[in-house]
């Protein structure tokens, strides 16, 4: 198999994703990424703040010698991404992977990426989608990031938490926990990086969005995904993060909506993750299927065409409907018990 050419594209806001920079760039390293072949954007609200010149001496540091982009300007996610979309579009070509993975996204492939890629294409896909895995510290704790040990041994537990914190909304659901992990250059990604940008002719590696596989609600199967993205995004500067994100103009409806529903769970669990709410990799124990023949089963079912996001969100209604009447028809009838007493 020819080896694929591969960039990596990222965006770091200097006033807090620094210390996990160095992580970042190292866990790629390692997985083959060529440093040259590193782009990044560096964001800060002012071309004052210090952390440009910070930021410019982790890159060099580690060799990733490509000059940064900067983008001055308060955060919003729908500007950063239409910045990463026009970046991939000048620098890559069309038929370029391209790996698309936040500052606090660490990629989890079942084989060495490159050898995991032609693969892809080998079956004809040009987009790898990947759950979303959230890393704890010990016992919720939002601690902050230390410069060793490794960021996933400071962070060792695993778990889905945005489904179970978030849920859905009108505005934001299922395709929100999970990532296209890499696509062709010709992919530019759709907001939040969940998927590729609307009207894309994609070829999915497991046939379908995974974000509409109708088990993709089930930790089981989540942690059972042999293509995976571990996410530390539950640090110490979450909480200031998002109140900044809430209190800037052009915050998406599902930013808000997402940002406030974990400020509430931190405001009712002592500012940590409440484990018991939450679903544990260690509780699951899903299966361990060798990764050709997961790929084949994950590829068997996605024939099925499984539930779309519309479809989601009336099972979801109706699911809620079904609940509320079980639970007003059990009112009733105890009631009616007491009455008869």
């Amino acid at each position: 198999m020819p080896t694929p050419s591969i960039w990596l594209l990222t965006c770091v806001g200097v006033a807090h994703d620094l210390a996990l920079l160095p992580h970042w760039l190292r866990h790629y390293l390692d997985l083959g990424i060529a440093p040259e072949r590193i782009v990044v954007i560096l964001n800060a609200a002012v071309e004052a703040d210090p952390g440009l010149d910070r930021a410019r001496e982790i890159l060099a540091a580690h060799g990733a010698t490509r000059p940064p982009e900067i983008w001055i300007a308060p955060y919003t996610s729908g500007t950063m991404w239409a910045r990463r979309g026009a970046v991939q579009a000048r620098i890559c070509a069309p038929g370029d992977w391209v790996l698309n993975a936040d500052v606090d996204e660490f990629h989890r492939w079942p084989e060495p990426v490159a050898d995991c890629l032609a693969r892809a294409a080998d079956l004809g896909a040009d987009c790898v989608q990947g759950v979303m895995i959230d890393r704890l510290a010990p016992g919720g704790v939002l601690a902050p990031v230390r410069e060793a040990p490794h960021v996933l041994e400071q962070f060792p537990v695993r778990a889905e938490v945005a489904w179970s914190i978030g849920g859905a909304s009108p505005v934001h659901g299922r395709g929100g926990t999970v990532k296209m992990m890499a696509a062709r250059g010709r992919h530019l990604p759709h907001r939040g990086g969940h998927r590729p940008a609307m009207g894309s002719e994609v070829s999915y590696l497991y046939r379908y969005p995974l974000g509409s596989f109708r088990e993709i609600d089930d930790p089981a199967f989540r942690f059972s995904v042999p293509t995976q993205v571990d996410h530390v995004h539950w640090t110490e500067t979450l909480p200031a993060r998002l109140e900044t994100r809430l209190a800037t103009p052009g915050v998406s409806p599902a930013g808000v909506e997402y940002g406030r529903r974990q400020l509430d769970h931190f405001g009712r669990n002592a500012g940590r993750i409440d484990l018991a709410q939450v679903a544990l990799e260690e509780e699951v124990a899903p299966g361990t299927a060798a990764w050709p023949e997961r790929l084949a089963e994950l590829r068997r079912m996605g024939r099925r065409k499984p539930l779309t996001a519309p479809v989601h969100r009336l099972v979801d209604r109706l699911t809620g409907r079904r609940t509320q009447w079980l639970l007003a028809t059990g009112r009733r009838i105890l009631g009616a018990a007491e009455a008869r007493r």
